[in-house]
């Protein structure tokens, strides 16, 4: 399996949309300095939420490269909101979630109960992102579905974003989960079957298709 998935989860608001935006050649980008940062905090949760050693000096780094300790407080914030959520049954710390084949993606947190299983993503920027409708998250969903076999069951989605004190949830039922099971597996399908379709909108930001005319315009 490559490292990075064709359709990954993080990316599905945009090749949902437009099959040219994962099918079409890709460009190579160098490593942002803002997602390494984000990086970097996930990283420092993992290590608490795991109860592993981690060194300070070399996790609690600004996008700059600053040393920044506020990082320790941020990351407490998320996992703070992660136990406010429920007493969970079982917990899964990064763990690799997978739709099929060519969708597949790591949830930062599940956590289980009887009656619900939690996803929770920390979003370390600050841009706002809403819980409604995201479809990283009905991807999480899905996948932890298939993972753990749990029928019948409510799923709570949550973003995370202590940096701008932004928390959102939302809530999916098996009957809905189902269906986008299907709706996500007919999306990969017909990207596969229409390779060069391509639709602009505000999903073209940060798009990284090769030869698109519309990518200029939506990353000035």
């Amino acid at each position: 399996m490559s490292k990075h998935a064709k359709f990954s989860p993080s990316s599905a608001h945009r090749w949902v949309r437009c099959p040219y935006s994962v099918m079409g050649e890709q460009i190579k980008e160098d490593k942002k300095i803002f997602a390494e940062e984000g990086t970097r905090a996930h990283k420092v949760a993992e290590s608490i939420l795991k109860e592993e050693y981690f060194n300070v000096d070399n996790l609690c780094i600004d996008a700059y490269g600053e040393k920044d300790l506020s990082m320790l407080k941020y990351v407490n914030d998320y996992l703070d909101a992660i136990r406010s959520f429920a007493p969970y049954d079982n917990k899964f710390i990064e763990t690799r979630i997978r739709l099929n084949s060519d969708c597949w993606g790591t949830a930062d947190f599940i956590g289980v109960t009887e009656s619900t299983i939690h996803i929770i993503d920390l979003k370390y920027g600050r841009g706002r992102v809403e819980a409604i409708n995201n479809s990283q998250l009905e991807i999480y969903a899905v996948g932890a579905w298939l993972k753990l076999g749990k029928p019948s069951i409510q799923f709570k989605l949550h973003i995370v974003q202590p940096r701008i004190k932004h928390y959102a949830s939302s809530k999916l039922t098996y009957d809905a989960l189902h269906m986008l099971h299907i709706y996500y597996l007919d999306k990969i399908i017909s990207a596969k079957e229409n390779p060069t379709f391509k639709n602009t909108g505000p999903w073209c930001k940060w798009c990284k298709a090769k030869d698109c005319e519309y990518r200029g315009v939506w990353n000035r």
